[in-house]
């Protein structure tokens, strides 16, 4: 909603203040006209909001005050109306805000419901004014069509089939709990004509796939209300459990030699540091790392990259054991498990790194170098894909296997 201009008594942050669009219209007011404006302000309160105060939003950057204790906010992509306490106490306590905001987007038809005449002092985005009774048949519409249970409740009315979507989507949603309801599409493997279509139980969250011919399914108007009958589509059999993936081994280490290792003494700090660090599982155990890699067994070294930034750590599973660069160096025993694109690559983030902190005359020689490295990474990354791109496709042509005997093998549900 975009208010062009009002009428009536000037108030807080309004007077000579353009309007979004246009500017506020003032007229002479004689003393009864300043008398009355003044014994409604002290009725309806006063909404303390000016150009950068702070809103739901964001800052405010325009704030007309169209009438007392009532506030139209702009900020940066949205806006809303903030009421005085005075105001929001006349709302009903079922639709009320307590923050006394209501936004552009959904909150707008409840102040408009209780205070129409004040929005009929505005002139709308058309440069028209709209009739208060209108204002409020269509923001109490507005109302029993998005939130039926508050509007029952503040009318004492029945809502009808037909008179609020959300009402009508409740009770579809009830009437179809115990049916398998479209929750998403697949291709089928062994007949195009056919779309295999997931459908789910609401009441239990059983779902099962069926196969549709592709003629039914492009019919279909509203797929989310699309239900599924068992006993005119075929269904499935379920999918078999995938077999767990293979994880890597883990292995324990005996970290007595690191006593005479020579390490700095800010190393050797950080060693220590990290190895007494205690870690909480998923199931409560608390353990320090040096309890991990000696007692329980880890996995590999590894980092994380991000942009030029490291993380150092020691991985367990899906565990992953954060350690300062020092740690992660002196624990060598410890197998690296990057790959060496990987590797690769973190040797042009440095340069990235390094590029950017350097001057004129040194970035021409680091570019020549970054332009090296990132050809020793495409190179490493072409090499990995090689290896796994025969992985891939073997698991691909196996699930396709798997999934056109599941369609061969579907039936129509007795």
């Amino acid at each position: 909603m975009t208010a062009v201009n009002t009428t009536g008594p000037a108030h807080k942050g309004q007077v000579g203040e353009p309007g979004n669009g246009g500017h506020f219209a003032h007229s002479r007011h004689d003393d009864t006209d300043v008398l009355l404006a003044f014994t409604e302000q002290d009725h309806w309160g006063a909404v303390n909001v000016d150009v950068g105060s702070r809103t739901p939003w964001g800052a405010a950057q325009s704030a007309d005050h169209f009438a007392p204790g009532m506030a139209w906010v702009d900020v940066e992509g949205h806006s809303g109306v903030k009421l005085s306490p005075e105001r929001n106490a006349v709302i009903p306590a079922p639709l009320r805000e307590r923050s006394g905001w209501y936004d552009e987007d959904d909150g707008h038809p409840i102040p408009q419901a209780y205070f129409p005449d004040e929005y009929a002092t505005l002139t709308w985005g058309s440069g028209q004014k709209r009739n208060a009774d209108e204002i409020r048949a269509t923001a109490m519409s507005t109302i029993r069509d998005r939130w039926p249970d508050k509007y029952e409740k503040v009318t004492g009315e029945t809502i009808l089939p037909g008179q609020s979507s959300a009402r009508d989507e409740q009770l579809w949603k009830q009437a179809h709990e115990n049916d398998f309801v479209y929750a998403g599409s697949a291709t089928a493997v062994t007949e195009p004509d056919h779309v295999i279509l997931t459908g789910q139980v609401s009441a239990t969250g059983e779902k099962e796939e069926f196969l549709v011919p592709r003629s039914e399914y492009n019919a279909i108007i509203d797929r989310s209300k699309f239900v599924i009958d068992p006993a005119k589509y075929r269904q499935l059999p379920p999918k078999e459990d995938k077999p767990a993936e293979q994880q890597k081994p883990l292995t324990t280490f005996d970290l007595a030699a690191l006593a005479s290792a020579k390490l700095s003494s800010p190393a050797r700090a950080a060693l220590e540091k990290d190895l007494r660090q205690r870690w909480r599982d998923s199931d409560g155990t608390v353990r320090s790392l040096q309890e991990a890699i000696e007692r329980d067994g880890v996995t590999e070294r590894t980092i994380i990259m991000d942009g030029s930034k490291r993380t150092y750590g020691i991985s367990q599973g899906t565990s992953f054991f954060r350690v300062s660069a020092a740690t992660w160096k002196a624990l060598d025993m410890i197998p690296d498990g990057r790959s060496e694109a990987s590797k690769a690559y973190e040797a042009v983030s440095k340069l990235d790194a390094r590029i950017e902190k350097a001057d004129f005359h040194q970035r021409k020689q680091l570019r020549a170098e970054r332009e090296t490295a990132m050809g020793v990474y495409q190179a490493a990354r072409e090499a990995d894909l090689a290896r796994e791109r025969p992985i891939w496709e073997a698991a691909a042509a196996r699930k396709e296997a798997a999934q056109a005997a599941r369609e061969r093998a579907a039936t129509i549900r007795s």
